[in-house]
């Protein structure tokens, strides 16, 4: 009988070690996604819309105080890995292809030493986020499962595009083959476009000109290029990815110029870069007849 006490003994103080750590012996932990000094998932667990003192920060209203702290309450139930935001490309010091920066801290003057901010960014990797806080020279990082704010991220540039009908049945060939020359070129130089697409043609407005009593029309001209692979491609020149993986601001037209021409009854026409400049009747005017001569 004495025997078989002392083994049960020995089984319940072997189970119980097993369940316990030994004294001054630090047990292995699995890794999380936590960086840092400043931790992340009680900063967004705890943030509410007055949490955002900048107001330039929401200016455009594409993403509002309420809807930010909303998901980043939400971010907060599910955090991952640090393994899962490298796999998605998100290390500490890598740009994700939507990202956007938000004061907790400070004001409008810009970042100094005593202001907090968050820094939200996320890539193709469904509804993964990174988040960064900063403050001075500390700093904190973490990832999460957030569809919502990933959502918000990826979507903040949309707007309603439009190709309108009439000026493009006229004016779609001359656009047309100022795009392809920009693609051709950008395919010759190693960029792994696929195609690209015409995503808004759209009237502005006009001008009446005095020098020949015509009429100056300009539309916005944006298109896109199509990439199979953005990790692949060479980001230059203010180029960013759509919420839709394809390329905008490749290449520098923006706004097309046309005018009618009574005498040769023919729509001239001129491409014009995106930069708007202080007389832009005048540019048009002069990119009309020198891409019209009429002798």
């Amino acid at each position: 009988m004495k025997r078989i006490i002392t083994l049960l003994l020995a089984a319940v103080l072997a189970l119980g070690l097993a369940g316990c750590s030994l004294p001054g012996k630090k047990q292995p932990e699995e890794k999380t996604s936590d960086e840092g000094t400043i931790n992340v998932i009680n900063l967004i667990r705890n943030v509410e819309a007055v949490s955002f003192p900048v107001d330039h920060e929401f200016a455009d209203k594409r993403i509002t105080r309420f809807q930010l702290a909303q998901a980043l309450q939400a971010a907060a139930e599910k955090k991952l890995t640090a393994a899962d935001g490298e796999a998605a490309g998100l290390a500490l010091g890598q740009e994700g292809y939507w990202s956007r920066t938000y004061h907790l801290e400070g004001t409008t003057s810009g970042f100094s030493a005593g202001d907090m901010w968050l820094e939200l960014s996320c890539g193709l990797t469904e509804n993964l986020v990174r988040i960064t806080a900063y403050k001075g020279s500390q700093y904190g990082l973490c990832y999460v499962d957030a569809p919502d704010l990933y959502n918000l991220l990826r979507h903040y540039r949309d707007r309603e595009m439009t190709v309108s009908e009439l000026p493009y049945e006229r004016y779609s060939e001359v656009i047309g083959a100022a795009i392809q020359e920009i693609y051709q070129d950008q395919v010759d130089n190693g960029q792994p476009f696929t195609g690209w697409e015409l995503t808004r043609l759209e009237y502005l407005h006009s001008y009446t000109d005095e020098t020949d009593d015509s009429t100056i029309n300009i539309y916005a001209v944006e298109y896109v290029m199509l990439t199979d692979h953005p990790e692949k491609v060479q980001w230059k020149d203010g180029m960013v990815l759509d919420s839709q993986a394809r390329v905008e601001n490749v290449g520098d037209i923006g706004r097309l110029a046309t005018r009618y021409w009574w005498w040769g009854d023919k729509w001239e026409t001129a491409l014009l870069s995106k930069t708007v400049p202080a007389d832009e009747l005048k540019e048009a005017r002069e990119a009309l007849n020198a891409n019209n001569p009429r002798n």
